[in-house]
C-alpha cells in the first residue's frame, strides 16, 4: 500500500494534480492499492475511486521514490524521474470530470479562443524578493506576434482580471453555496474551477510559470497548441522567450527536484 497523507494541505491545485497523478503512477508499478485522504478537494471535480486513508505508514522524504509499498509520500514530483511513471493518456483517464461539471463545461459561448494564464497574489512579493519571475506583458504579446497566434476570443485569466463567462451555465451561487438552483453541489472550496476549465477548454492556452496552468495542458484536448515562458535564471518582472509546448520547468532556478518536464503521451 501507498498512502498520500498531505493530498489537499501541501500545495495549491496544480501542485495536487502533480501529486496525485505519481502517486498513481508509483502504485500502478508497484502493483499495490493506493489511499488518498476522502476530504481531498479533488473528490469533488474528479470521479477519484481510491479509499480514504485507513493505515498510518512512514513518510518519504521530500520527493523521494521509494524502492516498494509501505511509504506515505511526501513531495511536489515535479521533475523528470517521476513524471516517467505515468504518461498524458493516463492522467486524463485517472482525472475524469463528474457527470454534472462535464454537462457544466460542455457548452462554450465561443467555438475558439487564446487563453492567457498570469499568476499574481502569491508571486508578488516572490518575484519583488528575486525567487521567481512574472513573465512581462510585453513578452506575451510577442509570443502571440512571432507565432501568429488568431483566434476568435482572448480571455486574460489572472488576479486582475474578471475572466468573462465563457460557457452556457447559470454561474455558480455564492449565497446558497450551489452551482445552480437545481444543484446543491458545494462549491466553496472549488470556486477556481471555472477559470481552470477556461484554460482546458482553450484552443490555444499561453500559459505562465505555475503549475496551474501546466496542469489545465495535461488535461486538455490533444488539438491545444500551448506556449510556454523559459524562467530559468529568470527574476522580478522580466522579458522572457515563450517556446511552444508545455516541457520548460516553472523555478528560476531548477534543481534534481524541478526539471524541465516531458511527459508521455
Amino acid at each position: 500500500m501507498l498512502t498520500l497523507r498531505t493530498l489537499g494541505h501541501n500545495g495549491r491545485w496544480g501542485n495536487q494534480i502533480f501529486s496525485y497523478c505519481f502517486a498513481k503512477g508509483l502504485a500502478e508499478h508497484f502493483g499495490c492499492e493506493l489511499q488518498v485522504p476522502s476530504d481531498w478537494v479533488g473528490r469533488k471535480i474528479f470521479q477519484i475511486p481510491e479509499a480514504g486513508i485507513s493505515t498510518k505508514l512512514p513518510s518519504t522524504a521530500l520527493d523521494q521514490i521509494p524502492s516498494g509499498p509501505g511509504w506515505d509520500l511526501f513531495g511536489y514530483w515535479q521533475n523528470q524521474r517521476s513524471i516517467d511513471f505515468y504518461s498524458r493518456t493516463k492522467a486524463k483517464g485517472w482525472l475524469k470530470l463528474q457527470p454534472h461539471l462535464e454537462k457544466r463545461y460542455s457548452k462554450p459561448i465561443h467555438e475558439r479562443w487564446t487563453a492567457i494564464h498570469r499568476r499574481f497574489g502569491d508571486y508578488r512579493k516572490l518575484a519583488e524578493n528575486k525567487i521567481l519571475c512574472i513573465p512581462a506583458q510585453e513578452s506575451i504579446f510577442k509570443c502571440c506576434v512571432d507565432n501568429k497566434i488568431l483566434t476568435d476570443y482572448t480571455v486574460w485569466v489572472d488576479e486582475e482580471n474578471k475572466v468573462p463567462k465563457m460557457f452556457d451555465f447559470p454561474p455558480m451561487d455564492t449565497q446558497t453555496n450551489s452551482f445552480s438552483e437545481h444543484d446543491n453541489f458545494l462549491y466553496s472550496d472549488i470556486s477556481f474551477l471555472d477559470d481552470w476549465m477556461v484554460l482546458v477548454k482553450a484552443s490555444t492556452l499561453i500559459r505562465t510559470n505555475s503549475t496551474f496552468s501546466f496542469i489545465a495542458n495535461i488535461l486538455a484536448s490533444s488539438e491545444q497548441k500551448l506556449y510556454s515562458p523559459i524562467v530559468k535564471d529568470k527574476y522580478g518582472y522580466a522579458e522572457v522567450d515563450f517556446v511552444e509546448g508545455n516541457f520548460p520547468c516553472m523555478v528560476s532556478n531548477p534543481g534534481p527536484n524541478q526539471t524541465d518536464l516531458y511527459l508521455k503521451d
